[in-house]
C-alpha cells in the first residue's frame, strides 16, 4: 500500500475516470477488425481486437479503485478539522 496526498489521489481519480470511459467504449464493441473473403463471395467477419472479459475485468478494477479513493478521501475529511473565522449562527439567523 502506498501513501498519496489527497491532491495526488484527486488527480489520479480524474485519470482513472478518463481511462474507464475509454475502456467502456472498447467494451461496447467499437473496436473490431472487419475482414472480407472475396474468393467465397461476400463473407464478412468482425473480430474484436480485445478480449471483452479482460476489458470488463479492468473496468471493474478501476471502479473498485475509484470507490477506494473516495472512501479514503471522505475518511480523511471526517478526521480533518478546519479552523474558520465564520459565525454561522449570525449568518443563518432570521433577518430583522
Amino acid at each position: 500500500m502506498k501513501n498519496y496526498s489527497i491532491n495526488a489521489l484527486l488527480c489520479r481519480r480524474k485519470s482513472l475516470k478518463q481511462r474507464k470511459s475509454e475502456l467502456e467504449s472498447i467494451r461496447q464493441g467499437t473496436t473490431t477488425r472487419t475482414s472480407y473473403r472475396l474468393s467465397n463471395g461476400d463473407e464478412r467477419t468482425d473480430t474484436p481486437l480485445y478480449d471483452i472479459k479482460m476489458v470488463d475485468k479492468r473496468i471493474v478494477g478501476i471502479n473498485n479503485a475509484l470507490l477506494s479513493i473516495d472512501e479514503e478521501i471522505k475518511a480523511s475529511n471526517a478526521k480533518t478539522m478546519l479552523e474558520v473565522n465564520i459565525d454561522f449562527d449570525t449568518l443563518m439567523s432570521a433577518v430583522e
